[in-house]
């Protein structure tokens, strides 16, 4: 704690003696007192926003490659779409919401359902959609297809290509 002298007084106490380190340890033995069900919701919970977010993506994927009538390399892009928004979703989750709890640092409960609307809505949802929104269009632009069955968006590509 700082007073108004500037003097540090948790500089000098020990890494165990330290407020934050106590409160934590409070947070660690209320957590051992819940049931194993909700304990399992909490640790596992960041996975299960990963793999809605992976579902999420391999959805989105699905609706851009039959909007724009792409054939090749499902498996690909699948893949793609899946793992990088249920990796990404899951670290990030992980780190915003149940390591800062139990670290201390996160005591409100609104702050915390807000921080983890905010990851799944936009890491696991916008984010698998633009990836797959990305991914189907680089796959429909570089379709080797007859000249006389190109879009006029794929005839733009492949004048600019050869200029």
């Amino acid at each position: 704690m700082m007073y108004v002298t500037g003097y540090d007084t948790t500089a000098r106490m020990e890494p165990e003696e330290r407020p934050e380190s106590q409160f934590a340890k409070l947070l660690q033995e209320r957590f051992n007192q819940l049931p194993a069900i909700d304990q399992k919701y909490f640790r596992y919970g960041s996975l299960i926003v990963g793999l809605s977010a992976s579902a999420s993506g391999l959805l989105s994927n699905k609706v851009f490659r039959e909007t724009l009538k792409v054939r090749r390399g499902f498996l690909l892009s699948s893949l793609v779409v899946t793992t990088l928004p249920l990796f990404q979703t899951t670290i990030l989750y992980q780190a915003a919401i149940p390591n800062s709890i139990m670290a201390g640092k996160m005591n409100c409960p609104l702050c915390n359902t807000l921080r983890g609307t905010a990851v799944g809505a936009v890491v696991g949802g916008l984010g698998s959609a633009s990836l797959a929104a990305l991914v189907s269009t680089m796959y429909f632009l570089n379709l080797d297809i007859h000249p006389s069955k190109l879009l006029p968006c794929q005839k733009l590509v492949k004048m600019a290509g050869t200029i």
